[in-house]
């Protein structure tokens, strides 16, 4: 079984149901770590087929819920809501507690997320002496496009390429904020570096 990650890069909270064409659709609020925010709407059979899909490739899955029998939501009305909405709300947070699951582009595509925004912009902060004559590092500040209808950003990466050679000869990584350190850059040497966030 997957190890809960610490803490857990989604928090998904379960805020209401609303009726929509004669059936309930739930209504879950869901933060990445990094701030973004949004909200998604499922019926409780769409959630459960994704569910079942899902369990094919992710065997570490908390148990769905109990669909129930046909009618009994006009038995139990109010009642049944209440404990459909507590125990897709329990799944919810089982499953992101698991590093895997949550990193999973199925679970995720169950969340709403979307794929980040672009760069808008890097600029040099300042270029670092290294031991060799041969190579250089330099520290990137990168500005992120803040398109709220975008997705989070868990990190930041720089790919340097030698021009006009497609291979790649240095590269760094960073979390949203902070500074991008690139090192291992070859002296003297017409260099371009892509930046782009994940």
């Amino acid at each position: 079984r997957d190890e809960p990650s610490s803490p857990p890069r989604f928090l998904v909270l379960l805020t209401g149901h609303e009726e929509v064409n004669g059936h309930i659709e739930y209504i879950f609020f869901v933060m990445h770590a990094s701030g973004c925010a949004w909200k998604v709407r499922w019926r409780f059979s769409d959630l459960l087929t994704a569910h079942t899909r899902l369990s094919a490739v992710l065997h570490a899955l908390p148990p769905f819920p109990p669909k129930g029998l046909p009618g009994l939501g006009l038995l139990f009305g109010q009642e049944l809501l209440v404990q459909r909405a507590q125990q897709l709300q329990c799944y919810f947070e089982c499953a992101v507690a698991q590093e895997r699951i949550a990193r999973a582009p199925g679970f995720q595509s169950l969340l709403g997320v979307q794929p980040p925004g672009a760069v808008a912009s890097v600029r040099v902060r300042r270029w670092l002496p290294t031991s060799s004559v041969h190579t250089a590092s330099v520290e990137l500040e990168v500005a992120l496009l803040g398109d709220p209808g975008k997705g989070p950003v868990e990190e930041v990466i720089a790919t340097a390429f030698l021009r006009p050679s497609p291979s790649s000869v240095a590269g760094g990584r960073c979390l949203p904020g902070e500074t991008l350190l690139v090192n291992c850059l070859p002296a003297g040497e017409d260099v371009q570096i892509q930046v782009r966030a994940c």
